[in-house]
C-alpha cells in the first residue's frame, strides 16, 4: 500500500507543475461525479487509471481493492472526504 500510495504521490506531481493547482482535495473533487463528498470503487478506480494515468502493471487491480479496503475505514462502501483526508 505503501509504494502504490508513493506512485499516487509522484502521479499527482506530473498532473501541475503548479503546487497550488494540485492537491488531493482538488482531485477527489473532480472524480466525486455526483458532488456527493463521497466516491464509490469505480471512481476510485477511475481516479487511479484516468486521473493518475497508473496502469494495470503498475497498480493491479488487487492493489487497487486492498487500498481501497484500507481507506474505506467505515467500510460503507466509500470513501468520504474525511477518509480520503486522512490517506
Amino acid at each position: 500500500m505503501r509504494e502504490l500510495a508513493k506512485l499516487m504521490h509522484v502521479a499527482l506531481d506530473a498532473m501541475d507543475p503548479d503546487p497550488l493547482k494540485r492537491s488531493w482535495i482538488n482531485l477527489f473533487k473532480r472524480v466525486d461525479a455526483n458532488d456527493s463528498g463521497q466516491i464509490d470503487f469505480d471512481e476510485w478506480r477511475k481516479l487511479v487509471r484516468l486521473e493518475l494515468g497508473m496502469s494495470e502493471a503498475v497498480a493491479s487491480i488487487r492493489a487497487l481493492k486492498e487500498v481501497w479496503l484500507s481507506l474505506d475505514a467505515d467500510a460503507s462502501g466509500f470513501i468520504s472526504a474525511g477518509e480520503w483526508g486522512a490517506f
